[in-house]
């Protein structure tokens, strides 16, 4: 439910504007409990996730993009290397060959 924010008419969830005043709209909470999207909360707190790494997670465009005349759409994801190069036991800058001074 969504309620104009000058006249205090209820609107469904898609309404942005009020059609009588062309106010802009808000979400509230109304009277009857059975409209208060319990549901949906419920499950968007099954599906959320703790991360610890954000290099971990595969992230992707949300929008198509065209390339030429086909549209496309990208996707980067982690890739885990077996071998860095670097002797174990050795500082970060040792693989990438940087010296400190």
């Amino acid at each position: 439910m969504r309620e104009c924010t000058v006249c205090r008419s209820c609107f469904a969830d898609e309404v942005v504007t009020c059609e009588r005043d062309g106010a802009p709209t808000k979400f509230f909470l109304s009277a009857n409990p059975f409209k208060w999207h319990l549901k949906e909360l419920a499950n968007a707190n099954k599906i959320r996730v703790q991360v610890s790494n954000l290099l971990t997670l595969r992230y992707f465009t949300m929008t198509p993009y065209l390339m030429g005349d086909r549209p496309a759409k990208f996707s980067m994801r982690p890739q885990v290397l077996s071998n860095t190069g670097a002797p174990p036991n050795s500082s970060p800058d040792a693989a990438s060959g940087i010296s400190r001074l």
